[in-house]
């Protein structure tokens, strides 16, 4: 199993910043985490620092469940893969997203370590429980409602 804190951490500063990025994605793997950051802040932090990597979906915190999210992301050629506990949010990827030609319209393997994760798409809810996989496209509207543990 990966030991995310060997990692280096992307951090929500680096990411939103005053400086440029690199071009392309981050070298990887690295781990993306919001430590020190209010609980109350990081969906709002996630969803701007995901659209700086070219991720583009509204994240709400969920009502009455502890936010969380701690990650290890790694790109290679033509294949984006992220590991880690994300939970407490609902990430929906609307039509808007869709329609704006961010080109996201990849295939999402979905694997579900353990916890429940609800997804919807196409008119489709599916809950995954522990072991469980979906494959999804990033190219159609789509919701997620990771609870914790929320290990995928």
């Amino acid at each position: 199993m990966l030991d995310m804190t060997q990692l280096p951490l992307l951090t929500a500063e680096l990411l939103l910043g005053s400086q440029p990025l690199p071009p392309g994605p981050p070298p990887g793997p690295v781990r993306f985490a919001l430590p020190g950051w209010q609980e109350r802040a990081q969906p709002t932090l996630v969803r701007e620092c995901f659209a700086k990597l070219g991720y583009r979906y509204d994240i709400q915190r969920v009502p009455d469940m502890p936010f969380h999210i701690d990650m290890a992301l790694s790109a290679l050629p033509d294949i984006q893969m992220a590991s880690g506990c994300v939970h407490g949010s609902r990430n929906q990827r609307t039509q808007a997203h869709v329609g704006d030609g961010d080109g996201r319209d990849d295939a999402v393997l979905i694997v579900n370590r353990r916890g429940r994760d609800l997804i919807e798409q196409r008119g489709e809810e599916r809950v995954l429980g522990d072991g469980e996989a979906v494959l999804v496209s990033a190219g159609d509207p789509s919701t997620f409602l990771h609870k914790p543990p929320g290990d995928m």
